[in-house]
C-alpha cells in the first residue's frame, strides 16, 4: 500500500432500492451503537492528521483485523495495509484531512473533507476534495473503507495549471434536525440523479436543485442549475456510453450522499483539467465517485457537492479491463 503523501499525491490520482436497510443484515441499531460509529467516523481524520506514529496506531485500533480498503484506485486487505496507506509523510511535509461534513445512517457513515498538504510551514502544495464511505461491523469497528480523490486537480495543482484554494479554517456542516419521512424523500431525489442521466435525460436534474443551487466540482465552485446539468453532460462527446450507478444513497437530516460507480469508452476527444487534448482509445474505464447535497425545506439541492477524479478516464489505474488495454 501507499504512504500517506504517496496516496495524497495520489490525489494528485441504475435504479436504488431505499427500503432495504443498509449494511450488515441482523445488526441492532441501537442509538448507542449509531453514535458510537458517528464517534469513530469523525475520528480517524483527526488521529491522521497529527502526523504522528501514534495517530497511525490510533486508527488500526479502529479497523477490524480483515479491514477491506479502496484508497483512490488501490486496494488492500487486513490492518496492515490500512496503516502502511496512512503512515505519516515524510519530514518537511504535513497531510491533514479535514471534515466538511460526517452523515450517519445505520452502521454507515460519508464523509465529505478536505485533502491538504502543506510544508511544515503551513505552504500550501495540494488541496483536493476527498470524499469517503465507511461500514462499521457489530462492534463499530471500521470494515469497508472506500476512499475518492481528485487525483487530476492535484496534478494540475502540482504543476501550477491549477490555482490553489487559500489557507482556511474548514468546519463541519450543520445537519438539520428533520423528520425521517422528509430524510427519505430526499435520499429518493438523491437517487434520481443518475435515474435520469441513464435515462438520457439529465435536464431533468436541474429540477431537482434550487435556480441559484452552489455546485461544487474539480476545486470550483459555480452556481446555477445549469452548471449542475453541465456535471452530467459533460462527456457526452468523449465517453458517449458512460453509464453510473449507485452503491449507496446515504440520508441524514437535510444532507443525502451517494457513492457511485462510473464506467465508459474514450471514444472521443477528452479534455484533462490542465486543458490537454487526449485522443480517443476505444478503452473502457471505471472509477468511483461520491456526491453529497444539501436540500432546502422545500425539497430542492441548493448545494451539490462532487467528488471524483475528472481525469479517470485517462489514468490506467481505472482501466475497466487492464489485460485488454
Amino acid at each position: 500500500m501507499k504512504s500517506a503523501l504517496a496516496y495524497m499525491l495520489a490525489l494528485v490520482g441504475s435504479s436504488t432500492k431505499l427500503e432495504e436497510p443498509i449494511g450488515t443484515p441482523g445488526l441492532l441499531l441501537s442509538d448507542e451503537y449509531i453514535s458510537l460509529v458517528a464517534n469513530h467516523s469523525a475520528s480517524f481524520h483527526p488521529n491522521f492528521s497529527k502526523n504522528t506514529i501514534q495517530g497511525v496506531r490510533a486508527n488500526a485500533a479502529l479497523v477490524t483485523p480483515d479491514v477491506d480498503s479502496f484508497f483512490s484506485g488501490v486496494s488492500g486487505l487486513g490492518r496492515v495495509q490500512f496503516a502502511q496507506a496512512l503512515a505519516p509523510p515524510p519530514g518537511g511535509l504535513r497531510a491533514q484531512f479535514l471534515d466538511r461534513l460526517i452523515i450517519v445512517e445505520g452502521d454507515t457513515a460519508a464523509i465529505l473533507s478536505a485533502s491538504r498538504i502543506t510544508t511544515n510551514t503551513s505552504q500550501l502544495l495540494i488541496q483536493t476534495t476527498l470524499a469517503e464511505t465507511m461500514i462499521f461491523d457489530k462492534d463499530a469497528l471500521l470494515s469497508r473503507i472506500v476512499s475518492i480523490g481528485e487525483s487530476g486537480l492535484a496534478v494540475a495543482q502540482q504543476s501550477g495549471e491549477a490555482k490553489l484554494p487559500s489557507v482556511e479554517p474548514i468546519a463541519l456542516n450543520p445537519i438539520a434536525n428533520t423528520s425521517a419521512g422528509f430524510t427519505f424523500k430526499i435520499k429518493e431525489k438523491a437517487a434520481q440523479f443518475n435515474i435520469n442521466f441513464n435515462n438520457k435525460n439529465s435536464s431533468a436534474n436541474g429540477l431537482l436543485a434550487t435556480e441559484n443551487v452552489t455546485v461544487v466540482s474539480d476545486g470550483r465552485n459555480s452556481t446555477g442549475r445549469a452548471s449542475l446539468v453541465n456535471l452530467f453532460t459533460r462527456y457526452n462527446t468523449s465517453i458517449p456510453d458512460l453509464v453510473q450507478h449507485d452503491e449507496f444513497v446515504l440520508g441524514q437530516g437535510n444532507w443525502a450522499a451517494t457513492e457511485y460507480i462510473f464506467q465508459g469508452t474514450r471514444n472521443g476527444t477528452f479534455t484533462m483539467l490542465n486543458g490537454t487534448e487526449v485522443k480517443p482509445n476505444g478503452v473502457q474505464y471505471r472509477a468511483r465517485g461520491m456526491r453529497f447535497m444539501r436540500f432546502n425545506d422545500a425539497g430542492l439541492v441548493d448545494l451539490f457537492w462532487q467528488a471524483a477524479d475528472n481525469d479517470a478516464f485517462v489514468n490506467p489505474v481505472y482501466l475497466a479491463n487492464p489485460t485488454l488495454a
